[in-house]
């Protein structure tokens, strides 16, 4: 039996409904993305109505849950426009920004960083430790030479398990068939889903609660 109940991440909203379906599942963070290159890409029309629906919603509601922008080596200056624009409360920042460029964004920050195959514990857990000095929350997702996340590639859970800490969120390759037997075996703090929760690339209600129900299976 699980002894954990992880904060919950849902990356790549692009509608309503499923925006709503979040704040009503009581989910922590959902991701809004600003990666231009990504297959989530929110253009600003879509970005606007999202984020002004997500506003109401959730202060109907009273729900805690908070916007992320997903950015990818962005200019410091378009990043924190962005983020006041769209009211976010956090940003996801998923490429090569170091600690000074992060030191610069107006509202807090989710850092990833991208496991490589063999990647040392030791050199992970320095850049853990350098990145928390300035960042909110870390991310710690599968490397891939071609996407910035979302890939539905694990990495080496055992290897790292020990550094699966408060405020170090999981990603990479997590789905409804493999997330229950993760919570119980490595006890995260935290869990973030993308590609795990769609269907042709778009998200999924079905998988996300009514069919398999990933977020139901981990409030119980």
């Amino acid at each position: 039996m699980k002894d954990n109940n992880p904060k919950i991440k849902i990356c790549g909203v692009k509608n309503n409904d499923i925006a709503k379906l979040l704040i009503d599942l009581d989910v922590d963070f959902i991701g809004l993305n600003f990666i231009k290159k990504s297959i989530r890409y929110l253009d600003e029309f879509t970005a606007k109505s999202i984020s002004k629906y997500i506003d109401k919603y959730r202060k109907e509601k009273k729900a805690k849950i908070q916007k992320v922008g997903l950015f990818l080596d962005e200019n410091v200056e378009k990043m924190n426009e962005i983020s006041k624009k769209f009211n976010l409360d956090l940003v996801q920042l998923c490429g090569n920004e170091n600690t000074e460029y992060i030191s610069k964004s107006l509202i807090p920050v989710i850092k990833v960083i991208h496991i490589i195959e063999n990647m040392s514990i030791e050199k992970l857990g320095e850049k853990i430790e350098s990145f928390s000095k300035v960042s909110e929350f870390i991310i710690l997702d599968t490397y891939s030479d071609t996407a910035a996340g979302g890939t539905g590639k694990t990495f080496d859970w055992s290897k790292y398990k020990k550094i699966f800490n408060k405020n170090i969120i999981i990603a990479g390759g997590l789905n409804p068939n493999n997330i229950n037997k993760f919570i119980n075996q490595y006890n995260p703090w935290g869990i973030d889903v993308s590609s795990g929760v769609e269907s042709n690339k778009q998200k999924d209600s079905n998988k996300i609660n009514t069919d398999r129900r990933i977020v139901k299976s981990i409030r119980r």
